[in-house]
């Protein structure tokens, strides 16, 4: 026996589940490494995209660093995040 309880149970739980990774995975994720890369988020959105497209799973994790050394070595302040002594 495969599911020990029901199979409606089981896809409740597969629906939170899902849920929950994309609610951190998008909106949760690129907030806190922009604080940890001081990067925008839509440059870390569309970074992860186009990693993605260009190398697909291995672009996705080598994406947001490589970014991050772009725009760094360039010195684009526009694509950078907001400091913290900006809010102040």
């Amino acid at each position: 026996m495969l599911l020990s309880q029901s199979v409606w149970l089981s896809l409740k739980a597969l629906v939170v589940c899902v849920a929950l990774q994309q609610v951190q995975e998008n909106l949760l994720l690129p907030y806190v490494m922009k604080d940890s890369l001081d990067i925008n988020p839509v440059v870390m959105f569309f970074a992860l995209i186009l990693g993605a497209t260009v190398a697909g799973v291995l672009g996705l994790f080598l994406a947001v660093p490589i970014a991050g050394v772009i725009i760094t070595w360039l010195d684009i302040e526009a694509m950078r995040g907001k400091s913290n002594q900006d809010v102040e």
